[in-house]
């Protein structure tokens, strides 16, 4: 390959972020994205071995650069002229940078038993930020993760304010909870039995959804036998008051009596632990939930108020709120929908 051009930054003479430098850079070096494509793909370089997939691969990668500064239609056409006279083929990057768009608010569908804040807090993007193509990805890395949903979707979704576009999320709820036993038998133990039951996305304020909808992880399980027993229950709290930081306990209970006829031993733990995240991009705000409605300040905008949007199934208080905390919603309707002014 001959010489590489880029044509149409217009945002690099007040930016070096998109001068020609930087786009150099991004063709030539390895994706962000690991994995994404061959390695011997991922590096565009001049004077190398000309490759139609390492050409095309280099036009991607432009375009998801401009996609984590917010210009979401951000077109690459690649021009290719054969150089006579140096027996190479040179490359002309022609780049139409289109619109910069940041988040108005943020809409979430399908959760009929997880609540609303348990999604936002796992989004990398928050309203009123830059729409950054790469930390959506990451948030629905992270949505997914949670093996809370069988499906996860994140897409931008034009609205009527220029240079703003809302961020869609539309989930498909997953079975969480799981319920085990068994039973056997040894020549030590003689005969055992257990019951085991997990949920991991439990809610223990939430009795009218069958304690569901929280993240919290819960188990519990129960074991008899002839001449032994046990009983094990743990339980964390993964986003303790709507923070990134987990806490929680286990508590057993065993009971063998099968080691001597002389006596029996009982053993009792009790363990308590916090843990959190000590790397990667930080979540998105943890909105405090209004009967359906929130407000969210973005942990990397300290200072913009910005609207968040719910479709489909919140968690609701049991008794409908006063009129005054939703404009034009009656005391005597239960909401299922509420979209943020």
């Amino acid at each position: 390959m001959g010489s590489l051009q880029f044509e149409g930054n217009r945002m690099g003479a007040a930016n070096p972020i998109f001068g020609t430098e930087a786009l150099q850079r991004v063709v030539r070096e390895a994706s962000l994205r690991r994995g994404a494509r061959p390695e011997a793909n991922d590096h565009l370089l001049a004077g190398a071995w000309y490759s139609t997939a390492t050409v095309e691969a280099a036009a991607d990668k432009l375009r998801e650069y401009y996609g984590q500064m917010g210009y979401l239609g951000a077109q690459v056409n690649v021009v290719r002229r054969p150089n006579l006279a140096t027996g190479a083929i040179d490359l002309r990057f022609v780049i139409e940078e289109g619109e910069r768009f940041s988040v108005r608010a943020i809409e979430i569908q399908g959760n009929t038993k997880t609540r609303f804040n348990v999604i936002a807090r796992e989004l990398a993007l928050g309203p009123g930020e830059v729409f950054d193509l790469a930390r959506m990805r990451v948030s629905e890395a992270r949505l997914r993760n949670t093996q809370f949903f069988e499906e996860v979707r994140l897409t931008p979704v034009p609205t009527s304010v220029p240079g703003q576009n809302d961020l869609r999320i539309t989930v498909k709820e997953g079975n969480t909870g799981s319920i085990s036993f068994g039973a056997g038998y040894s020549t030590v133990e003689q005969l055992v039995g257990y019951v085991e039951y997990s949920e991991g996305n439990f809610d223990y304020t939430n009795p009218e959804g069958w304690y569901r909808g929280a993240g919290q992880k819960l188990r519990a399980r129960v074991s008899l036998g002839s001449v032994s027993s046990s009983l094990e229950h743990s339980f964390e709290e993964p986003a303790l008051w709507d923070r990134d930081l987990a806490l929680g306990y286990k508590l057993e209970r065993r009971y063998a009596g099968y080691q001597s006829t002389n006596y029996s031993v009982i053993t009792e733990g009790v363990g308590v632990y916090a843990r959190r995240r000590i790397s990667g991009p930080s979540r998105g705000a943890s909105p405090t939930t209004c009967a359906g409605s929130a407000s969210a300040t973005s942990p990397r905008s300290p200072r913009r108020m910005s609207s968040w949007r719910m479709v489909a199934r919140g968690r609701f208080p049991r008794s409908p709120p006063p009129s005054s905390m939703i404009p034009g919603m009656s005391t005597t309707s239960r909401p299922r929908a509420v979209a943020s002014p």
